[in-house]
Protein backbone atom coordinates (compact mmCIF):
# COMPACT_ATOMS: atom_id res chain seq x y z
CA UNK A 1 0.00 0.00 0.00
CA UNK A 2 1.33 3.48 -0.82
CA UNK A 3 2.62 5.54 2.07
CA UNK A 4 0.33 8.49 1.34
CA UNK A 5 -2.86 6.38 1.10
CA UNK A 6 -3.91 8.23 -2.09
CA UNK A 7 -1.54 7.03 -4.81
CA UNK A 8 -2.29 3.95 -6.86
CA UNK A 9 -0.77 1.96 -9.71
CA UNK A 10 -1.84 4.72 -12.12
CA UNK A 11 0.70 7.01 -10.46
CA UNK A 12 3.47 5.03 -12.16
CA UNK A 13 4.12 5.71 -15.83
CA UNK A 14 6.35 3.74 -18.17
CA UNK A 15 8.97 5.37 -20.35
CA UNK A 16 11.51 3.85 -22.69
CA UNK A 17 15.19 4.21 -21.97
CA UNK A 18 17.89 4.65 -24.64
CA UNK A 19 17.94 0.89 -25.25
CA UNK A 20 14.16 0.55 -25.69
CA UNK A 21 13.45 -0.98 -22.27
CA UNK A 22 10.42 0.23 -20.32
CA UNK A 23 11.43 1.93 -17.09
CA UNK A 24 8.86 2.83 -14.39
CA UNK A 25 8.73 6.52 -13.52
CA UNK A 26 6.51 8.11 -10.88
CA UNK A 27 3.82 10.39 -12.29
CA UNK A 28 4.39 14.07 -11.46
CA UNK A 29 0.99 14.15 -9.81
CA UNK A 30 -0.83 16.02 -12.56
CA UNK A 31 -3.99 14.48 -14.00
CA UNK A 32 -6.12 15.93 -16.77
CA UNK A 33 -8.93 15.36 -19.22
CA UNK A 34 -9.62 17.22 -22.47
CA UNK A 35 -12.39 17.65 -25.03
CA UNK A 36 -12.24 19.00 -28.55
CA UNK A 37 -15.29 20.26 -30.43
CA UNK A 38 -17.69 18.44 -28.10
CA UNK A 39 -21.36 19.25 -28.77
CA UNK A 40 -22.91 21.66 -26.23
CA UNK A 41 -26.34 21.88 -27.89
CA UNK A 42 -27.73 19.40 -25.34
CA UNK A 43 -27.66 19.17 -21.54
CA UNK A 44 -25.02 16.84 -20.12
CA UNK A 45 -21.50 16.27 -18.81
CA UNK A 46 -18.66 17.32 -21.09
CA UNK A 47 -15.70 16.90 -18.69
CA UNK A 48 -15.26 14.60 -15.66
CA UNK A 49 -12.08 13.97 -13.69
CA UNK A 50 -10.88 11.76 -10.84
CA UNK A 51 -8.70 14.16 -8.85
CA UNK A 52 -6.93 11.33 -6.97
CA UNK A 53 -6.72 13.61 -3.97
CA UNK A 54 -5.00 16.50 -5.75
CA UNK A 55 -6.18 19.90 -4.55
CA UNK A 56 -5.64 22.48 -7.34
CA UNK A 57 -8.08 22.36 -10.27
CA UNK A 58 -7.56 24.35 -13.47
CA UNK A 59 -10.55 24.64 -15.81
CA UNK A 60 -10.48 26.14 -19.30
CA UNK A 61 -13.37 25.93 -21.79
CA UNK A 62 -14.03 27.78 -25.03
CA UNK A 63 -17.41 27.43 -26.76
CA UNK A 64 -18.62 28.50 -30.19
CA UNK A 65 -21.88 29.83 -28.67
CA UNK A 66 -23.15 30.93 -25.27
CA UNK A 67 -24.34 28.23 -22.88
CA UNK A 68 -24.97 27.81 -19.14
CA UNK A 69 -22.55 25.54 -17.25
CA UNK A 70 -22.09 24.10 -13.76
CA UNK A 71 -19.10 22.59 -11.98
CA UNK A 72 -20.08 19.85 -9.52
CA UNK A 73 -18.17 17.75 -6.99
CA UNK A 74 -18.52 14.19 -5.70
CA UNK A 75 -16.81 12.06 -3.08
CA UNK A 76 -17.51 8.83 -5.00
CA UNK A 77 -18.34 9.62 -8.65
CA UNK A 78 -22.00 8.69 -8.15
CA UNK A 79 -23.48 11.25 -5.76
CA UNK A 80 -22.95 14.77 -7.12
CA UNK A 81 -23.13 17.97 -5.07
CA UNK A 82 -23.21 21.57 -6.10
CA UNK A 83 -22.98 23.50 -8.12
CA UNK A 84 -19.47 24.24 -6.90
CA UNK A 85 -19.56 27.08 -9.43
CA UNK A 86 -21.85 28.11 -12.30
CA UNK A 87 -21.85 30.31 -15.40
CA UNK A 88 -24.68 31.83 -17.41
CA UNK A 89 -24.39 32.71 -21.10
CA UNK A 90 -20.64 32.13 -21.31
CA UNK A 91 -18.40 31.27 -24.25
CA UNK A 92 -15.04 31.43 -22.42
CA UNK A 93 -14.23 30.07 -18.96
CA UNK A 94 -10.80 30.12 -17.32
CA UNK A 95 -10.72 29.39 -13.58
CA UNK A 96 -8.50 27.88 -10.88
CA UNK A 97 -9.91 26.34 -7.69
CA UNK A 98 -8.71 24.77 -4.47
CA UNK A 99 -10.86 21.64 -4.10
CA UNK A 100 -11.34 18.75 -1.72
CA UNK A 101 -13.57 16.39 -3.73
CA UNK A 102 -12.36 13.14 -5.27
CA UNK A 103 -14.33 13.70 -8.50
CA UNK A 104 -15.32 16.85 -10.39
CA UNK A 105 -17.48 17.27 -13.46
CA UNK A 106 -18.27 20.17 -15.76
CA UNK A 107 -21.60 20.01 -17.50
CA UNK A 108 -23.94 21.97 -19.73
CA UNK A 109 -26.94 23.17 -17.70
CA UNK A 110 -28.75 25.06 -20.48
CA UNK A 111 -27.85 24.04 -24.02
CA UNK A 112 -26.42 26.32 -26.68
CA UNK A 113 -27.87 26.67 -30.18
CA UNK A 114 -27.80 23.68 -32.54
CA UNK A 115 -24.37 22.70 -33.84
CA UNK A 116 -22.49 24.53 -31.07
CA UNK A 117 -19.32 22.92 -29.68
CA UNK A 118 -16.78 23.47 -26.93
CA UNK A 119 -13.14 22.56 -26.42
CA UNK A 120 -11.22 22.63 -23.19
CA UNK A 121 -9.59 20.83 -20.29
CA UNK A 122 -9.62 20.17 -16.57
CA UNK A 123 -6.34 19.47 -14.78
CA UNK A 124 -5.49 18.81 -11.15
CA UNK A 125 -2.13 19.03 -9.45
Amino acid sequence: MPLDGISDVNDIDGVSDAEGRTVPVANDGTYSTTVSETPIDAIGTILMLDTRGKRILDLAVSGTSEADYVLEASPDGDNWHGPFDSWTGETQILETYRIGARYVRFRVKTAASGGSTASGFMEVS
